[in-house]
């Protein structure tokens, strides 16, 4: 099989891997050309001495500017490496599928997974999960989906840019959320944060935010402030789902949204 073959269908892998992650159907992706790499010889591809090989002399396929002594696996690797994220990401959600920690946890279809960019530089937490039209459940619903993207539209943060889950990978009857719950699902939302590897979190709603500090916490007191989740800084503010029920939230939630997009830019101008 040619090289181009075996690059064209790991690529495809790949790509159903993020539609799968994203939590979307399948989506048309970009095609690329690999057939560059047909004229490649694999014989002085891990070459350590400098030669004139074909290597050098092929142009590098204008989707990676690799260098002229790259070898083939190092250009995969460069351009594919978020796909391990990916791959992580998958063994996460068949883990909490099969999780029975606790007495709900026993039918995959109770299972929240997060939707979102994988990795992702933000990570926004919610204990409110929704049961979407196929019958599974999300970390938010429709609406107040819709509503969120407003707040982050008016900072000019990219949607794209975020990943959103659930404090809890299992929806629980009436929302009763219990800290035997919280604490059956922390090592599980530590893993997915792991993998992620963001810059800044937003914790949605007093029970996020009490579960991150792991003592109780008040939003009318500590909304807006800067904390940290092991070496990760974040912010909590309402939900959206409590501002759409109460407007009067809206100038805290401003507020807070303001000093997270500062608190971001600042991180990035810096590195994380």
């Amino acid at each position: 099989m040619k090289k181009s073959e075996i690059l064209s269908q790991y690529f495809e892998v790949l790509n159903v891997f993020e539609d799968y992650v994203d939590g979307r159907r399948s989506k048309k992706h970009k095609k690329i050309d690999f057939s560059a790499f047909d004229s490649i010889k694999i014989k002085n591809l891990n070459s350590n001495e400098p030669k004139k090989s074909q290597v050098q002399q092929t142009k590098t396929p204008s989707y990676e500017r690799a260098a002229p002594d790259k070898t083939l696996s190092e250009t995969i690797s460069d351009r594919y490496t978020k796909n391990e994220d990916k791959r992580r990401m998958i063994e996460l959600a068949e883990k909490i599928s099969k999780c029975e920690k606790c007495p709900i946890s026993n039918s995959p279809a109770t299972k929240i997974f997060g939707i979102g960019s994988v990795p992702s530089k933000i990570v926004v937490i919610s204990a409110n999960d929704y049961i979407s039209k196929n019958g599974g459940y999300k970390p938010m619903s429709d609406r107040d989906y819709e509503y969120f993207k407003k707040w982050i539209d008016a900072v000019e943060i990219n949607i794209e840019e975020i990943f959103i889950t659930s404090l809890l990978k299992c929806n629980i009857p009436g929302n009763r959320i219990s800290k035997e719950f919280i604490t059956n699902c922390s090592a599980l939302l530590k893993r997915e944060i792991e993998i992620l590897n963001p810059s800044l979190i937003l914790a949605l709603g007093e029970v996020v935010l009490s579960s991150l500090k792991q003592s109780p916490m008040f939003l009318q007191r500590d909304r807006g402030r800067v904390f940290h989740y092991y070496d990760i800084p974040f912010i909590a503010t309402y939900h959206p789902k409590s501002v759409l029920e109460n407007q009067n939230l809206r100038k805290f939630v401003w507020a807070d949204i303001r000093k997270f997009k500062s608190l971001f830019d600042d991180i990035n101008k810096t590195g994380p």
